[in-house]
């Protein structure tokens, strides 16, 4: 799956081993998880204005939003592309 590559990347530097620090993690998130993470929030107000109307709980309405984040953030980056 395509993660869009880093969504804050960070500037090598001379003296630092920057394929080694990022291959261990300290790059970041990917642009990927800020899209979803920007989505995930639109779509929690979204949903939980509408629990009622949807018969959905607190925990609902979070799966929910997960999952349509996630295809939110998928066709961004396929838009992207």
């Amino acid at each position: 799956m395509n993660d869009g590559g880093p969504a804050f990347p960070q500037p090598q530097f001379d003296d630092l081993n920057y394929k080694e620090a990022w291959d261990r993690g300290m790059g970041g998130m990917s642009l990927r998880a800020w899209y979803k993470g920007l989505a995930m929030q639109a779509w929690i107000r979204v949903l939980a204005s509408r629990r009622d109307e949807l018969g959905y709980h607190d925990d609902d309405v979070a799966v929910e939003a997960t999952w349509y984040a996630a295809r939110c953030a998928d066709a961004m980056i396929k838009e992207d592309e």
